[in-house]
């Protein structure tokens, strides 16, 4: 049309109407708008279409609103070109450039957008001092670019943001106060320097936020919507102490605050109707952190009682308010992480609702976190619980009620539940699961695939059940499976499990097959294994005395740890000292010549282990009882003198306890030594003196007194060394009656008795008084058991045993019969304790 002249201004609103639509391609078609009106000026001269600031803030702002990651680059190419053609920027170029850079997500916004902003005020300065005072004036930064820097700086992902965009807003605050009443801070600023510290997320952030919130209050400025969004959230975010329940309080003063406002919003108020709202995503970002919570046994029910809030005030006329489906999920979430009883049922009624009255369908993480529910709280009949939940999402899907049918991630929670459940029929249902998932895959589905997790569940019921064959076959099948289809590959759990069950097993032959489960392990997953595979199967060979070899079986493993850590590839796998402590403890009760000498073995294996790798080589002294228990069980004519030697080291390190004590005077008991009760007599007299020396952990107890009389009793020798053995049991017994820390037992009481029957006593007027005074003692103690009574009938002469207990051997019968405990007085045996001979 010839008779319409193309200017400058139509130009420029073609460009801002570019700007209006938004995004990367509105941008770019405004840019070559303005290149050909830049392009037909420098052809024309025509001053009427020569570009203008007004026509570069329109490209500034189109580029603003496009928010595209190199709006900032060509912002600061559109300032320059400015510049270059004599085309004066002004505060809205500069604020059009910030806010480019503000909307773009880099990292180093804040740099950028304060470069800008100084550059804007370097061209004021400049062109104050050139005498252009008007041009100065359109170039001073105002509210919307201090603004528009505050926006970019908390955007911004510098360590210092916060102090940053705070500072930033000081400096405003500060000339306002100089008389610059155009830079009054807004609600806008306050928010961005708010969201500064939101985004920083680190301690005591949140309170720092709500600080700047309170001082905007303080400065007469009226908090929006999104002020008190801003601080909840970064309560909610926040992991100090106490966060969630400032979180809850400041969402509870945001809802007064709103609902306050709407009542007055008709009349008047200092805010428009946008900005007083309640908003669900405040709400949301608080249930949330809820799910997140460690420690916070009521979780649930406040997660449960914000959502009736949210529920009631929709219900009530704030439609934004009512609970979307991350709502709910939230709550969900929170209910499946509290333990406690019941809890399953309750988030199974609270997705129930959901579907009925909620308004809104769950989705496919609704059902995981109700499974998940079931599966961290198992009890009787969760597993069919949720199972129940599958088949419903089910059929929620197929009637077109959601869209996502159950995944492999639904049925592995499933599968678990059942693996957790102990149920008689777990194994045989996940085996049907499992075929479901096979066939579904088979037939294209391929979000049902079963994964490794999957396959870890259904061994697991096989070896809960105890059906180990099963669990084992399935292992093997993963290693072969996974040659063509890596994502079926066994784990650490896998193999876990299986050696798990075989050490839980009663069969002869468990130990091997873990021991065969565990090559497999190392061949297959060799920078995974640690431990512990290797300490369970230690402990099951340890405890079968059934099985000659299992001590050097235990050993043998145990000499495999120490190797395959010691090749610099397997540094999880350093032996704890329970390791060293189960294979002395096979030797000691494998009942095998030298078991003593072995157990030796394996300690000193320990200590030189421990010195090459620079290990702590301080005797452990639970390690050092167990090879002084072997030494004691085992038999072995010099074990005494090698078990005090252990207590020796031990004492020297102020690290021997009682049982060290008394595990070496057992060792002297049981050894074939001449002297063997004085030595055992020495050592308690040692012991007493290490406890009142200070050694709290040494405090003699009744069974090493005992001890010591038993190691009397079995002393066999010449006529003499009975007669001293039966001195010290004497000696110890009465010692005993004046100890201030322990009594005399049954165990003691029987222990004396018997040393009187089985030592040469120097007259049988002291055995008989000897025997005399400690049965009626023992009857006084109220202490009398079947083993008094039958030491006394061993070794009682029959004239004292008949007058002792005569009245309750019957009259017609023979003068020395073995009477059954229960018909001895009750005064005789009220503090009986103990079920079985001491020794």
């Amino acid at each position: 049309n010839t008779d319409v002249k193309v200017t400058t201004r139509l130009y420029t609103i073609c460009i801002d109407n570019w700007a209006k639509v938004g995004g990367i391609e509105a941008a770019d078609r405004a840019q070559q708008i303005h290149d050909g009106l830049v392009a037909k000026s420098s052809e024309t001269g025509d001053d009427l279409i020569a570009p203008s600031t007004v026509s570069y803030n329109a490209l500034l702002n189109a580029w603003s609103k496009s928010k595209s990651p190199n709006s900032p680059d060509r912002a600061e190419k559109i300032i320059s070109e400015m510049i270059d053609r004599g085309v004066g920027p002004d505060v809205v170029s500069f604020t059009a450039a910030i806010d480019c850079v503000a909307k773009s997500g880099r990292s180093q916004a804040g740099d950028e957008g304060l470069r800008l902003f100084r550059q804007c005020e370097a061209l004021a300065l400049q062109a104050l001092e050139n005498g252009r005072s008007s041009e100065s004036l359109e170039l001073q930064p105002n509210m919307y670019t201090y603004s528009a820097l505050a926006n970019a700086i908390a955007k911004s992902t510098d360590e210092d943001a916060p102090q940053k965009a705070e500072a930033l807003l000081e400096e405003m605050k500060q000339k306002s106060r100089e008389g610059d009443w155009k830079l009054i801070p807004t609600v806008v600023l306050y928010n961005s320097v708010i969201n500064a510290f939101v985004r920083k997320k680190g301690p005591g952030t949140a309170q720092k936020a709500t600080q700047i919130f309170d001082r905007m209050i303080e400065d007469g400025i009226e908090p929006d919507s999104l002020s008190w969004k801003l601080v909840t959230t970064a309560w909610a975010h926040s992991d100090d102490e106490g966060a969630i329940e400032k979180a809850e309080e400041i969402l509870l003063r945001s809802e007064k605050w709103a609902l306050a406002k709407m009542k007055e919003i008709e009349q008047t108020s200092a805010l428009s109707r946008h900005r007083v709202r309640l908003d669900r995503d405040a709400y949301n970002t608080v249930l949330n952190s809820f799910s997140r919570a460690q420690e916070c046994d009521d979780a649930a029910q406040r997660a449960l009682a914000i959502l009736r809030r949210m529920t009631d005030l929709a219900d009530a006329g704030l439609k934004g308010l009512r609970p979307n489906v991350y709502s709910w999920n939230s709550v969900l979430n929170t209910i499946s992480r509290t333990r406690e009883p019941g809890i399953a049922a309750k988030a199974e009624s609270v997705i129930g609702y959901m579907i009925r009255e909620g308004g809104v369908m769950p989705d496919r993480f609704s059902f995981t976190a109700v499974l998940n529910t079931y599966q961290r709280n198992p009890e009787q009949g969760s597993a069919a619980r949720a199972d129940a939940i599958v088949r419903q999402m089910q059929r929620l899907y197929l009637a077109g009620g959601i869209k996502d049918p159950p995944d492999v991630y639904h049925l592995t929670i499933l599968l678990t539940c059942w693996a957790k459940s102990r149920e008689r029929i777990a194994a045989r249902r996940c085996k049907q699961i499992m075929n479901y998932m096979l066939q579904q895959w088979r037939a294209g589905n391929e979000k049902i695939k079963p994964n490794t997790r999957a396959y870890n569940a259904v061994i697991e019921s096989h070896a809960r059940s105890k059906d180990v064959e099963e669990a084992e076959a399935l292992l093997d099948h993963l290693i072969s499976a996974s040659a063509e289809d890596p994502s079926l590959s066994p784990d650490a759990f896998s193999f876990r499990s299986v050696i798990a069950a075989w050490t839980r097993s009663r069969r002869r032959d468990a130990g091997r097959r873990a021991v065969a489960v565990l090559d497999k392990y190392l061949n297959f997953l060799p920078e995974s294994v640690d431990s512990k595979p290797f300490a369970l199967i230690i402990e099951w060979f340890s405890k079968r005395k059934d099985q000659p070899d299992s001590a050097m079986m235990a050993e043998t493993l145990l000499d495999r740890m120490v190797a395959l850590y010691e090749q610099n590839s397997h540094h999880q796998m350093v032996p704890s000292p329970y390791a060293f402590i189960n294979v002395i403890n096979a030797h000691a009760t494998s009942r095998q010549q030298n078991s003593g000498k072995a157990a030796e073995r394996v300690y000193d294996t320990m200590l030189n282990f421990s010195g090459r790798h620079g290990l702590s080589r301080r005797q452990n002294v639970i390690v050092s009882n167990a090879v002084i228990s072997a030494l004691a069980t085992s038999g072995e004519r010099d074990a005494g003198e090698r078990a005090e030697s252990i207590l020796n080291d031990l004492a020297a390190g102020c690290t021997a306890n009682a049982d060290s004590y008394q595990g070496v005077i057992i060792a002297w008991a049981k050894s074939r030594r001449p002297g063997k009760a004085q030595r055992a007599y020495r050592i308690l007299h040692r012991m007493i003196d290490d406890f009142e020396g200070g050694n709290r952990n040494c405090r003699p107890t009744v069974p090493v007194y005992t001890a010591v009389i038993n190691a009397a009793a079995f002393s066999n020798g010449n006529r003499k060394e009975e007669q001293e053995a039966f001195e010290i049991a004497t000696n110890t017994l009465n010692e005993l009656y004046n100890c201030t820390y322990c009594d005399a037992n049954s165990a003691t009481m029987g222990t004396f008795i018997k040393a009187c029957g089985r030592l040469e006593v120097p007259t049988d007027v002291l055995l008989e008084k000897s025997l005399e005074e400690t049965f009626r003692k023992a009857c006084r103690l109220g202490i009398v058991d079947r083993f008094v009574l039958i030491q006394m009938y061993w070794s009682c002469p029959d004239g004292l045993y008949k007058k002792l207990l005569g009245d309750l051997i019957p009259g017609d019968g023979p003068e020395k019969v073995k009477i059954d405990a229960h018909l001895i007085p009750e005064e005789w045996r009220r503090n009986v304790r103990e079920a079985k001979a001491p020794y």
